[in-house]
């Protein structure tokens, strides 16, 4: 395996500044993108693995530090100077942040300095560690008056514990004393952000007329920026050094693991992808543009009337489309960037065309089940091994027919679609036509859980994909529509897809008349998350395992001290950026569960007895997903359970790509990751004897 070259790219300020430039998220030179440490695209099979070493990390740490010192004072006065930011608890914690973030990077440089002494002897030969000795910048920064005295430091390293209480201050101390060693490969990932980050603060502003605003938009989506960097700074340096992400032994036993479940799939014309990309993401930054325009209007009528006529205004000036796409970070309302993300998510559903474009299905209905009140789940008993009461006796628990004045604390949607009718159930007035008919029987059933951040989404959305879900597999598909955040919080979601499935396994044969051999649960982005979820649920409280479990770019981490290099696409992601992902996070979770989240919800933590038990597990990942490299880690843990897992990954695609076959410049791969998906869910369904 190929590390990366310690004097080629950090020998000299020039190399440093050509690096820099060579960091962007989709990267046509194939050669630049084996030694970009950032970069996540997959070469070959290899080639995900992060990796540096001691010098590199340390000489990237002191120059990040160098120029924060420089635009932090700017960046704060940006965000004081702003009468509407000066109650708004959100802006003084990411000042905050930005305040101390100074300190939290000099305390990686001096456990860095530590590495030198301790363990840096072992990683270089003694030419390298001559010239690690005999670097003066580090030592011009000590000598400044930026560079922070032991006591300074310590006050710091309190104020950001007791400000941050994911942040232990006696982890913090023992970085600095060198009694514990940071994860060096994880801390350059994140010092390369931000540098990358800080070069914002240079752009240029002389294209838009009203630049003192626009310059403010730029210092706000920036601090944005730094505030998530503060956290991943301090969660890659808890970071394991011997994870996966971060090997250099291609014999190495976790790396052969891996390798043999997980395949790679890559674009055959990376160019006209990339061109492709390049149309879509503008189409995107229209869609975008035009709801941060409309979101302001209260009614309906007027959210309608403004976006059509931005419409025609951002059709001409495309270039305003993507400044004001540039600025969506600058929002700091939470409640406004969640009806900004509602509205970029409706704007397809609400062209007259797309309804008809709908694959044609026998069946496209939509029931209601009842909840058990006795099964509601609550976080005081998540982990009770108690049966469900719904699964132990036997209630009357018929679907009903959908309407908008359901009570969604007792019932729940779900949307069924399937390519052969049900004669024996009568849809429109939700009763079986002949309670005494036969039932019948499929393979298999799927339930789908879709994704949309629990704040959004809907099985409305998700039928131009599960109609042909079903379509292709003849199997019946149940979507779930379980309640969204922030109106209810964890376990809401979780409560509503574990109260589907249990309906499903006990009493689809005696209200729908169906029987099927296997069911298999799927979901995508966090409804993958929930897919996960109900299967643990299933083996902790000793009901019916489901069969198979289908997840597509699965999100699986909420916590807070939880760090996988790919997160830092989030800096650069036009929709899961790292405000939206935290402002998801916290609306779902809370701040205090996303200290130290339970494993229902961050899945990727639950314990291996668990795991050993899952049934088998298919995986379609995106190789620019943020999420990607959890899911990794993951499929690893599966795999060291002897679990019967598989992974492709689409090197080049994105978070949502299966839903892109709709846009006007659809991602070419996404209709060969349909089929992949297609593939495994007939595979799930299978005999175990054809297994």
């Amino acid at each position: 395996m190929e590390s990366h070259s310690r004097d080629s790219e950090f020998s000299s300020e020039v190399d440093h500044q050509e690096f820099e430039e060579k960091i962007t998220m989709f990267l046509a030179d194939e050669e630049t993108a084996k030694t970009n440490p950032l970069n996540t695209r997959i070469h070959n099979p290899y080639q995900y693995v992060y990796r540096s070493d001691s010098y590199s990390c340390v000489l990237a740490a002191k120059l990040c530090l160098s120029s924060y010192v420089k635009k932090q004072p700017k960046i704060i006065n940006h965000l004081t100077d702003n009468k509407k930011f000066t109650d708004n608890e959100d802006i003084q914690i990411i000042i905050t942040k930005i305040l101390l973030f100074e300190a939290l990077l000099q305390v990686v440089i001096i456990n860095l300095r530590h590495h030198e002494t301790m363990k840096f002897k072992d990683e270089v030969d003694p030419e390298t560690l001559e010239k690690f000795k005999s670097d003066t910048l580090l030592q011009e920064l000590e000598e400044s008056e930026n560079f922070k005295t032991k006591e300074q430091l310590e006050n710091h390293l309190t104020n950001i514990s007791e400000k941050f209480g994911y942040i232990s201050k006696e982890i913090l101390t023992s970085w600095m004393t060198g009694t514990e060693f940071i994860c060096i490969s994880a801390v350059y990932c994140v010092t390369q952000a931000l540098k990358r980050t800080l070069s914002m603060a240079n752009l240029p502003s002389d294209c838009v007329k009203d630049r003192e605003n626009n310059d403010k938009k730029i210092f706000i989506s920036l601090a944005h920026r730094i505030a998530c960097l503060f956290d991943y700074l301090y969660a890659a340096c808890l970071d394991d050094p011997s994870d996966i992400l971060y090997q250099n032994d291609p014999e190495s036993e976790d790396l052969k693991l891996l390798l043999d479940c997980c395949s790679f799939s890559m674009v055959e014309n990376l160019q006209e992808h990339l061109e492709n990309d390049k149309k879509r993401m503008i189409d995107k930054q229209e869609q975008i543009a035009i709801a941060l325009r409309s979101f302001k209007h209260k009614s309906s009528v007027g959210q309608a009337f403004s976006s059509f006529s931005w419409s025609f205004y951002y059709k001409i000036k495309k270039q305003k489309a993507s400044d004001n796409v540039t600025f969506l970070a600058s929002i700091f309302d939470k409640d406004e960037l969640i009806k900004v993300f509602h509205l970029i998510q409706s704007s397809f559903m609400e062209k007259p065309e797309s309804k008809k474009d709908l694959p044609k299905c026998e069946v496209k209905r939509t029931i209601t089940i009842p909840f058990c009140q006795d099964d509601i789940l609550r976080i005081d008993n998540l982990l009770s091994e108690d049966r469900p009461e719904m699964i132990k006796n036997e209630f009357d628990l018929p679907f009903i027919k959908s309407s908008d004045r359901i009570d969604l604390s007792t019932h729940m949607k779900i949307r069924v679609n399937c390519e052969y009718n049900w004669s024996r159930v009568n849809w429109k007035k939700a009763r079986l036509a002949d309670p005494d008919s036969d039932c019948i029987h499929y393979d298999g059933v799927i339930l789908y859980i879709h994704g949309g951040g629990f704040i959004a989404g809907s099985s409305e959305f998700s039928q131009f994909y599960t109609i042909n879900y079903a379509k292709e597999t003849g199997y019946p598909v149940f979507s779930l529509d379980y309640r969204l955040a922030p109106e209810h919080k964890f376990p809401c979601a979780l409560n509503d897809c574990w109260q589907a499935y249990l309906w499903i396994v006990k009493y689809a044969k005696k209200y729908l008349k169906i029987t099927y051999d296997k069911i298999i649960l799927m979901g995508d982005s966090v409804g993958g998350n929930l897919c996960i979820g109900v299967t643990a649920l299933s083996i902790i409280k000793h009901c019916k395992i489901p069969d198979g479990l289908n997840l597509i770019y699965p999100i699986l981490s909420f916590s807070k001290v939880s760090f996988a290099p790919s997160a830092l696409l989030t800096l650069d992601d036009l929709m899961l950026s790292c405000v939206f992902l935290n402002t998801c996070g916290d609306f779902y979770a809370g701040n205090d569960l996303k200290k130290d989240p339970p494993f229902l919800l961050s899945v990727n933590k639950l314990p291996d007895k668990t795991l050993r038990r899952f049934p088998p597990c298919r995986f379609v990942l995106a190789g620019q997903d943020p999420c990607r490299d959890e899911c990794l880690r993951f499929i690893l843990r599966l795999r060291k359970q002897q679990v019967d897992v598989k992974c492709t990954e689409f090197t080049d695609l994105i978070n949502g790509f299966i839903g892109s076959e709709r846009d006007s410049y659809p991602i070419l791969e996404s209709k060969k990751a349909i089929g992949v998906i297609i593939e495994y869910l007939q595979y799930l369904s299978k005999e175990d004897d054809d297994y």
